[in-house]
């Protein structure tokens, strides 16, 4: 048991250019549903590839993401289309 005073063990960072440990199956590619330099979502969790993604309407390239907490929000709200 932990004491009250031990902090909940954070992920260790991921390495830029490093692939995370989640099989590519578990990803799902999203575009940004925003028009110009407008950014539809950045975010830093590990389940990304890399850990780390960035989603502007300055690209309409397809962008490989997990589904995180993030996205779900994203593209409920419409920032974000699934392809």
């Amino acid at each position: 048991m932990a004491s009250k005073d031990s902090k909940p063990d954070a992920a260790p960072p991921v390495e830029a250019g490093k692939p995370d440990a989640i099989p590519s199956g578990k990803f799902i590619k999203v575009k940004a549903n925003v028009k110009g330099n407008r950014t539809a979502l950045w975010e830093v969790d590990r389940a990304h590839p890399n850990g780390e993604i960035f989603i502007s309407g300055a690209s309409d390239k397809p962008v490989e993401v997990a589904r995180t907490s993030g996205v779900s929000k994203a593209l409920a709200d419409g920032r974000l289309v699934e392809v």
